[in-house]
């Protein structure tokens, strides 16, 4: 078995992901490389989302400029303009307003190739290749998110996720995984 990379490929450019090497798997609903990442994919790969990306805002909009307004804590806490230092907009709403829709949903973002000489972008591919790996060899995301927090005597009694602080403990972490799941 190789090395299983997990790309995020937007819709209109996965015919040039096919012609570079890219696969699908229709089973687990995720676009993936094997083996070497080919430099034409390097700005697909997923990054890890942060529980953030995840979060669904209800931010209103301010009645008079549009913009998205910014919650202000104090004895009577309100929402107002988020443009009132730029141009003096005196929009508001009351505390309790609430808006009617999630206004702002963070979809899942891939890398730009200018950073791929960044130890961010390191970490990325790293981060990426151990979650790839767990969810091939565990199958589930409630028994990865155990195994991740799980204190282990090879990491010297810390958890995975502890020791996934630096680029030096990301490449243990992924050589333990390829060596105790016997993945080659």
């Amino acid at each position: 078995m190789s090395t299983q990379t997990i790309l995020w490929i937007p819709i209109a450019h996965r015919k040039y992901a096919e012609a570079n090497g890219a696969k699908y798997d229709a089973e687990q609903r995720v676009w993936y490389v094997e083996g070497e990442i080919p430099s034409a994919l390097v700005e697909y790969i997923a990054l890890a989302p942060r529980a953030r990306d995840y979060t669904k805002e209800a931010v209103p909009n301010c009645p008079i400029c549009g913009h998205a307004m910014v919650w202000i804590n104090t004895k009577k806490p309100f929402w107002g303009c988020s443009q009132y230092k730029n141009t003096d907009c005196q929009g508001s709403r009351p505390g309790d307003y609430a808006a009617r829709y999630p206004t702002r949903f963070a979809a899942p973002k891939s890398i730009s190739s200018n950073a791929a000489g960044s130890s961010i972008f390191v970490r990325g591919i790293h981060l990426t290749r151990i979650l790839s790996l767990l969810r091939r060899c565990v199958k589930n995301n409630d028994k990865i998110l155990i195994w991740l927090n799980e204190n282990r005597t090879e990491f010297k009694g810390k958890s995975a996720l502890e020791l996934m602080g630096t680029k030096e403990g990301l490449r243990r972490v992924e050589a333990f995984i390829l060596e105790a799941f016997d993945v080659s």
